[in-house]
């Protein structure tokens, strides 16, 4: 407090009168105020009257913390909060000991606003920035206003959480106050939301009774626990584990029926997963990805493993059945099966510029979707074990090594990038100085732009 005086106004205090409080006779605070040259003026004892102007106002405080609780029916553990106003306001009024001047004005020389003055203890509701919250989840959050901040943002509290946080986007209606009393009538309340692996519980509140049966037992009525479903879940048609339709079928099954196998034994027994998994190894032979080697004494092999999609048309019915062939990249090493994993990736935001100024100009846009693209790129040295299921008979020791980079690997995404790019070079295509996977050919008569996006 001290140097914020002289800081504010160059100047020292050069007297100081207190009561004979503990605070203010410690040795510390003595030798504080002999060591700065304050002479401090200890009142005598019970005599309040000595310090008649402090005593004043600490007067005028208490009143106005009183009224400012009562009239917004405040718990009285925000006394601290309405005092830090209280002293606020009065900063800010005017008083017979200054004439046209403000306590604030006299100390600051600048004259303050009072546009920004809200009734202490109203109901507010603070804007929720997106990155604290979902997408379908409320914009506002109920607060109510308990102060001021010195940057111009507001002191909210939070009654459901009994925290304290600034903001600056609020909106106010002064004309109503939080229900203290019963906080589930509250009509401000807000709601909450369970996880995914999160249920909702209601246990009634039933005493226990012991009850004595006729063989002498002593039994405990346990209180019932009534189950009640998430919040999340009560727009939904719900459905036993045993529930069957009309024609005795299970439900829960009927719903699984497009599902993907969890398992590629599962997909075995399902010719058209049968199907797509050959597809992917005839692929994967088409492009010459690897060679069946034996795996060296110092080198170590990667596991590979079946992931299953099923593809939907726009109005939901199978477009394709997808198995793709993936290492198990998260056992590689960084500096002993891979170096480098940086590969540019397309922003939507140019993108959407792309194709505005394409429709704008009316110029012709066409999509290309590379099938297996990341089989394309060319590796070193990296070992994979056979597909589980279509080991090669009498070489199930031996396994496969890549010349081309396989989905999962950790280098992928690079080798991939490398590949298009010497390929769309060798076209004529410069590459973009600020965005690396857009290329651009400028001939003649026309100007191809290509969007290079990895998905």
């Amino acid at each position: 407090m001290f140097t914020r005086i002289f800081n504010t106004l160059g100047e020292m205090i050069s007297r100081l009168r207190t009561d004979g409080g503990g605070e203010y006779t410690s040795t510390e605070f003595n030798d504080f105020c002999s060591s700065n040259g304050i002479n401090h003026e200890v009142t005598a004892p019970y005599t309040p009257q000595h310090n008649r102007i402090s005593e004043r106002k600490n007067r005028t405080l208490v009143n106005m913390i009183r009224s400012m609780l009562k009239q917004k029916q405040m718990p009285h553990y925000l006394w601290g909060e309405a005092a830090a106003t209280a002293s606020y306001l009065i900063n800010r009024s005017p008083t017979k000991k200054l004439q046209d001047k403000t306590p604030e004005e006299a100390w600051c020389g600048v004259k303050p606003s009072v546009q920004h003055l809200k009734i202490f203890g109203s109901l507010c509701f603070r804007h929720v920035p997106d990155q604290l919250r979902r997408k379908l989840d409320d914009k506002s959050q109920v607060m109510i206003r308990v102060g001021y901040h010195s940057t111009g943002a507001y002191k909210l509290y939070d009654p459901n959480n009994k925290k304290i946080m600034f903001s600056k986007d609020v909106k106010f209606d002064e004309s109503k106050c939080w229900n203290w009393k019963d906080k589930a009538s509250n009509e401000f309340d807000n709601h909450f939301y369970l996880s995914d692996s999160e249920t909702e519980e209601v246990e009634t509140e039933e005493q226990e009774e012991i009850v004595e049966d006729k063989g002498g037992a002593i039994v405990a009525n346990r209180p019932k626990r009534n189950t009640q479903p998430p919040a999340r879940l009560r727009d939904y048609e719900r459905f036993p584990d045993q529930a069957v339709t009309n024609e005795g079928d299970f439900v829960q099954l009927a719903m699984l029926a497009e599902a993907e196998p969890m398992s590629f034994e599962e997909a075995l027994k399902q010719n058209h997963w049968k199907k797509a998994m050959i597809e992917e190894l005839d692929s994967i032979e088409e492009n010459a990805t690897w060679r069946l080697v034996q795996l060296p004494t110092d080198k170590k092999c990667i596991d590979v493993k079946w992931v299953f999609k099923t593809k939907l048309k726009p109005d939901g019915q199978v477009a394709k059945y997808k198995a793709m062939l993936v290492a198990r990249g998260f056992l590689q090493k960084y500096g002993q099966d891979y170096y480098e994993v940086y590969a540019p990736l397309a922003r939507m935001e140019i993108i959407r510029l792309i194709v505005a100024i394409a429709v704008k100009n009316k110029w012709s846009m066409y999509q290309l979707d590379v099938k297996s693209a990341f089989l394309n790129g060319e590796l070193e040295e990296v070992y994979v074990n056979q597909p589980p299921c279509f080991e090669i008979k009498g070489k199930e020791e031996y396994v496969y090594k890549l010349d081309k980079a396989l989905y999962g690997l950790k280098q992928a995404p690079r080798t991939w990038n490398k590949k298009i790019d010497s390929f769309l070079v060798q076209q004529g295509f410069m590459k973009c100085v600020n965005e690396h996977w857009i290329y651009c050919r400028n001939t003649t008569n026309k100007l191809i732009v290509c969007i290079c996006g990895m998905t």
